[in-house]
């Protein structure tokens, strides 16, 4: 849905998002579907196009949008399973001059850089300059996932460098927001999964063992309750390496590693799956 149209038209007659929503739907609802892409129901949307003198058609997008839109979608789901080196070769291909007229295409192409930036171990620039272009945009807002994923992005950035003080500025931001994020869409569950799942690790790797194993445990009820695997297996083996330096039992340690290989296993994780048998024979 080309969104920009929306707000362009919008900002033209001067209207701020509260005062088109008047009358029609919450200011959240709107400031979700203008920041975030999150489409209201069809008659919400009707009666925003008539006060803005739009019609519905024109603010769906056209045809040469669907492979981009399909594109960033495979290389998002390249990240999910840590196919790294597919999700670089995808992305490469796509031009992005071509999304900058939709917000939500540039931010999704914008987050995806990012961690792919991190994945390859890039210079922090340019991982940062990435999740700038989401967080410079407009003012980051809690009901906005790809603000938390550049807040969690910034995090790992430097984690990755380790100045543990400064992640941990933008994993307390992404804290404080991502267990009350509204998710809806399969894609939401997956974003919020994957700032649940390294947060989750961060808080991990400095020995704040309850907080990290709340949140990982919130993302397997996540997991459960959308019925949704793919984070599962990386969620498991994150919480039986917390296990064992917690000292649980051998028998706790190894169940949840068992499960851990069940779900890469399932989901042909062979990079995850190589991961913990490494673990397992160290």
């Amino acid at each position: 849905m080309n969104i920009a149209v929306f707000i362009e038209a919008r900002k033209k007659l001067n209207l701020s998002q509260n005062e088109l929503a008047q009358g029609i739907c919450t200011q959240a609802t709107l400031s979700r579907f203008e920041n975030n892409g999150q489409v209201p129901s069809l008659k919400i949307l009707l009666q925003l196009c008539e006060r803005l003198n739009l019609s519905i058609g024109e603010i769906f997008p056209k045809r040469q949008d669907d492979e981009l839109i399909q594109a960033l979608d495979q290389a998002e789901f390249y990240l999910i399973t840590m196919e790294v080196e597919k999700m670089r070769q995808l992305l490469a291909t796509i031009d992005d001059t071509k999304i900058q007229a939709e917000p939500t295409l540039a931010k999704q192409y914008a987050y995806l850089s990012g961690f792919l930036a991190i994945s390859l171990e890039q210079e922090i620039a340019d991982s940062l300059f990435w999740f700038n272009q989401i967080l410079l945009e407009n003012e980051p807002v809690a009901d906005d996932i790809f603000s938390l994923l550049a807040f969690c992005g910034m995090g790992l950035a430097y984690q990755q460098i380790q100045d543990v003080k400064k992640a941990d500025v933008y994993f307390d931001k992404v804290l404080q927001a991502v267990t009350r994020y509204p998710a809806s869409s399969t894609h939401d569950i997956w974003r919020v999964l994957n700032i649940l799942y390294h947060t989750g690790v961060f808080y991990s790797q400095t020995g704040e063992f309850q907080a990290a194993d709340a949140l990982l445990h919130y993302g397997i009820s996540l997991c459960s309750e959308h019925h949704v695997t793919y984070y599962v297996a990386r969620i498991q083996f994150q919480l039986a390496q917390n296990a064992r330096i917690q000292q649980a039992e051998p028998a706790k340690v190894q169940e949840l590693l068992q499960d851990a290989a069940a779900f890469a296993r399932l989901n042909q994780n062979q990079v995850l799956l190589a991961q913990i048998k490494a673990y397992q024979e160290g």
